[in-house]
């Protein structure tokens, strides 16, 4: 279920999460992705997919699916025709439109932020599948990064799931 929830997550025109399953529960350690851009503690380890899009795009992902839940980090190059000044916040608008309506899901909480000087959104949401989503988007030159959890309703605020959210920093790509 998860295989075909994480393929409709994202934002049309950018970004799709990449699906991976780990071989095994591992023990939480952090995952450096220096092609992503990201440092981030990981519930096992992850497997990097590269995914092209139908616009000619591609998505790099980094996830652990565990059954129960699933854990990805993912980024996609943003058309420079899209980055104008001031066109973060309608980037996010996209960013969250095209993640809750490709999954016909419920927003529930939206919070914008910045992140190391970068402009960025949380969100959640749940899915007609009894699913809910966690999401942080954020924008990082000329990338769009995606910060993903996906379990049971209601299970945002567990504590490994805010460990996870926590635990990202930016690295020297």
């Amino acid at each position: 279920m998860f295989k075909r929830l994480a393929c409709l997550v994202g934002v049309a025109f950018a970004i799709l999460s990449g699906v991976v399953t780990a071989n095994a529960v591992e023990a939480w350690s952090e995952y450096s992705w220096q092609a992503g851009g990201v440092a981030i503690l990981m519930p096992g380890t992850p497997r990097n997919v590269e995914q092209p899009l139908p616009n000619g795009a591609k998505v790099y992902s980094a996830a652990v699916d565990l059954g129960a839940v699933y854990y990805s980090v993912s980024y996609s190059r943003i058309a420079k025709s899209l980055l104008q000044k001031d066109a973060a916040e309608h980037i996010l608008d996209l960013t969250q439109d095209g993640a809750v309506s490709n999954v016909k899901g419920t927003l529930r909480a939206k919070r914008q932020f910045t992140f190391g000087g970068n402009h960025a959104r949380e969100i959640v949401y749940d899915t007609p599948d009894k699913l809910t989503l966690k999401q942080r988007h954020y924008i990082v030159d000329d990338r769009l990064l995606q910060v993903t959890y996906v379990g049971p309703l209601n299970s945002e605020n567990q504590p490994e799931v805010t460990r996870f959210f926590d635990s990202m920093r930016f690295v020297e790509r």
